[in-house]
């Protein structure tokens, strides 16, 4: 059930946000430098499943970014790394505008956030270099995500509109990756 704080965010976000998923209405998230899907919708809560554990984060609030931390981790190796801020956004901002098509917020559901080398040379098919891993900064880039509700290649469709990044479909399995590293797209 939505508060009334959540429901007066869904009506700004269906104002602000494309209601559907069509390149002419997302237009008004186009600067000069792109789309900029987080400076629109920062302050959208987001709702993430892992494992048994659920958050509603806001991203603005201190502490916040701490438990951002603490959902992406490496479950395996019980590692807590740093996302890059905008990776946050960038979910936060598809949530949002799925949230203002179906007027109901539907949590994602993160199966992978930071990997350790060790995780990530475990996990059949990984790459080598993946964006899971934390760069030479210590960020890590990468989230695979999926919602119960939401068909992969909806969520696909939304993180590839974003243009600010990876996007990698995984249908057959059922989630999605979506990274903040260089545009590109693979995987149906």
């Amino acid at each position: 059930m939505l508060d009334r704080r959540d429901f007066l965010k869904i009506c700004l976000a269906a104002t602000a946000a494309p209601t559907l998923i069509l390149p002419e209405e997302a237009n008004a998230f186009v600067s000069d430098e792109g789309l900029k899907p987080w400076l629109y919708m920062k302050e959208m809560p987001l709702f993430i499943k892992r494992g048994k554990d659920a958050f509603k984060i806001d991203l603005r609030r201190k502490g916040h970014f701490d438990t951002f931390r603490y959902a992406t981790r490496d479950i395996k190796a019980n590692v807590i790394g740093y996302p890059d801020p905008h990776l946050g956004g960038l979910i936060s901002w598809m949530q949002a505008t799925i949230a203002a098509r179906t007027g109901k917020f539907h949590p994602f559901v993160i199966t992978s956030g930071l990997r350790t080398q060790a995780t990530n040379s475990r996990i059949e098919g990984a790459a080598r270099n993946s964006m899971h891993l934390p760069d030479e900064n210590g960020f890590f880039r990468a989230v695979d995500i999926h919602s119960p509700a939401v068909p992969p290649k909806e969520i696909a469709a939304l993180a590839k509109l974003a243009q600010e990044g990876g996007v990698g479909i995984y249908s057959s399995r059922g989630f999605i990756h979506v990274d903040t590293g260089r545009v590109r797209t693979w995987g149906k």
